[in-house]
């Protein structure tokens, strides 16, 4: 069997450009993370739904943009 999962239950968590804008043609929320490739400058380009600087925030942040 299948579990489908409603696109409003999805989020991507990502440090690329690339995965932000691919992200934001299907509709799913987007956490962009400044630990990996691209600066903050870059991912705020895709307009993300969150963009957080350290791992230890991302619960918080997954579970800020699923409300």
């Amino acid at each position: 069997s299948t579990c489908a999962l409603p696109i409003s239950d999805a989020v991507i968590i990502t440090d690329t450009l690339g995965d932000v804008r691919e992200a934001n043609e299907s509709g799913v929320k987007i956490i962009g993370v400044l630990w990996g490739l691209h600066t903050e400058e870059i991912l705020k380009q895709g307009n993300p739904t969150k963009i957080i600087q350290n791992p230890t925030d991302l619960l918080d942040a997954i579970k800020d943009v699923l409300k």
